[in-house]
């Protein structure tokens, strides 16, 4: 398993306790519009072992013509160990970023298409919908978002 080195170039706040982190994109590294990968804290692995409490599987929410591979995430404040670490990283930090794969595809054939997100769901897709939207126009796209009240 290939394992990159990623430096965190910005961590934004989008809402309440949602958090965006982009990073640098490692040499190497390419991905499509709907993949995910797997995010690595540093002590992850400690030899052969790997503790799976530092890692977690991450929605990749920039496209490669971003510059950026970046993704989003809730952080509560009853955080898991993972989500209460990444609340203490800083620019500058690093991350580490392996299996890195894309499932999601989509096959714009000019026909209408409706995609449907929740919560930060949203990351998943939301690079799906600026690929579809360049390549048929701004035409035959709706997207529906829902999200808790508290969600704004």
């Amino acid at each position: 398993m290939e394992v990159y080195e990623a430096r965190i170039k910005e961590i934004k706040p989008v809402t309440g306790d949602i958090v965006s982190f982009y990073l640098e994109i490692p040499a190497g590294v390419r991905w499509e519009a709907g993949a995910h990968m797997h995010v690595g804290l540093p002590g992850f692995q400690n030899g052969e072992l790997t503790d799976k409490e530092l890692v977690r599987h991450m929605s990749i929410v920039t496209r490669p013509e971003d510059q950026v591979i970046g993704f989003t995430t809730r952080i509560p404040e009853n955080a898991s160990r993972f989500k209460h670490a990444l609340s203490k990283m800083c620019v500058g930090d690093i991350l580490y970023l392996f299996k890195i794969r894309s499932i999601m595809k989509l096959q714009a054939e000019g026909i209408p298409m409706v995609v449907l997100s929740m919560g930060v769901g949203i990351t998943s897709v939301y690079p799906l919908i600026l690929q579809y939207r360049e390549e048929s126009g701004k035409k035959n796209l709706t997207s529906l978002h829902v999200s808790k009240p508290e969600e704004h």
